[in-house]
């Protein structure tokens, strides 16, 4: 999921980068509302303008780690 959020969130998306989403609830722990996407399983951002639902189409050139 790609959120694009307003100006007025960019201390939000600076403070929300730093930080794991496997160690915090990044909706909890800044404030924003999550809400269900339709074709991917990541959730939207609700007080972004817009969120866009992305795939990996081919993930040959991708290096596996």
């Amino acid at each position: 999921m790609i959120a694009i959020p307003a100006v007025e969130l960019a201390a939000t998306v600076v403070a929300v980068r730093t930080c794991s989403g496997r160690a915090v609830d990044k909706f909890t722990r800044f404030g924003l509302t999550p809400a269900p996407a339709q074709q991917v399983t990541a959730p939207q951002v609700v007080e972004c303008l817009a969120n866009l639902a992305c795939r990996i189409a081919d993930a040959r050139s991708v290096p596996r780690a």
